[in-house]
């Protein structure tokens, strides 16, 4: 089949032609997309689609057998997962099987949608399960921030009540919210690998993800805290003047997490405002709260409760500086592409 075009001329040196339609939708070309130009050795030339990730079967093999700690083999499978590798091969032995289940346990409570679809001896083969389409960073952020304040919330019951079953199911959600993370960070890099557009997950270019990167990081960090702060609570010995200072101090700073948060999915500058301005004044409080307790309190579980309460209302502090990270970047985007 050939196709006529007219060659026109952009700007003084740019030599166009237009692609045909019905091509460019077959291969899944849309605006913004990349193709590679190759010149011939007759000067004819070939335009070839970018590879997308969708048609690569990457495979990540772990071998337990050299010495490899489970923490480094973690390391070495999350960071393939959320690259968009595909398969991943676990290979043990008899002197390293212990580590082998240990390992096991780890993937297959903190990465989303792994499962197991060979056994033999002495390795296992997992493959990744994917979602159909995308979250849209939007949707992840909202996500993401009601299981962390899901924990928040549990903890302030947990301290105010002195029932510890709120603390435990603080600590069991961290791994929930470990296995959202893990997936949402995948899904946003599989999209900047080509495998679906910017638009899928709702960002105008590929600038605009890495403050969602950074928020979802940000609620990530703040769900590892929490959790620290329940176990920590759990073993505290203190009185109940100073529980009851703490728990006050936790219900503000999730009333500021909480509004921080929520300026993230909105992208609401005046709430972002309101909740740094409201975090900035915690500071002041905790720094009291802190010469306060560590005169009364011997119990070294207070120091890790009290720098956790001082980091937390740092990430709120972030998460309202993303909005403005994000609108920046949007309206630069704007007055490049003219959207």
């Amino acid at each position: 089949m050939v196709i006529v075009r007219r060659v026109q001329l952009t700007g003084r040196a740019t030599y166009i032609i237009s692609l045909p339609k019905e091509w460019a939708r077959s291969i899944g070309l849309t605006k913004g997309s990349r193709v590679f130009v190759e010149i011939l050795p007759d000067n004819s030339v070939r335009i070839k689609p970018e590879p997308k990730l969708s048609s690569v079967r990457l495979s990540k093999l772990v071998d337990l057998r050299g010495g490899l700690d489970v923490n480094a083999a973690m390391r070495e499978v999350v960071s393939a997962y959320m690259s968009g590798y595909e398969t991943f091969t676990i290979v043990f032995d008899e002197g390293s099987f212990d580590m082998f289940k240990s390992l096991r346990a780890l993937l297959e409570s903190k990465l989303s949608g792994l499962i197991p679809v060979d056994e033999k001896g002495d390795r296992v083969i997992y493959r990744v399960v994917s979602a159909p389409k995308p979250l849209s960073v939007k949707d992840a952020t909202s996500w993401m921030y009601r299981l962390v304040n899901a924990m928040f919330s549990d903890l302030v019951k947990g301290v105010k009540s002195g029932d510890s079953k709120f603390l435990d199911f603080v600590i069991e959600r961290d791994d929930l919210v470990d296995r959202a993370y893990f997936m949402i960070v995948k899904n946003v890099i599989t999209v900047l690998l080509g495998g679906a557009p910017l638009e899928s997950i709702g960002v105008t270019s590929n600038a605009e993800t890495l403050h969602y990167y950074h928020t979802f990081k940000t609620l990530e960090r703040v769900a590892d805290h929490l959790a620290g702060m329940a176990r920590s609570f759990k073993e505290l010995e203190a009185g109940r003047e100073v529980l009851e200072d703490l728990t006050v101090f936790l219900e503000k700073s999730m009333e500021v997490f909480s509004e921080a948060s929520e300026s993230v999915i909105k992208l609401d500058v005046d709430k972002a405002r309101r909740a740094a301005s409201k975090a900035e004044a915690l500071k002041g409080e905790w720094t009291g709260l802190f010469t306060r307790i560590k005169s009364s309190v011997g119990d070294f579980n207070i120091d890790s409760i009290l720098l956790s309460l001082n980091r937390l209302i740092a990430y709120s502090i972030d998460l309202a500086e993303i909005v403005y990270d994000i609108n920046a970047t949007k309206s630069v985007t704007e007055t490049i592409y003219g959207d």
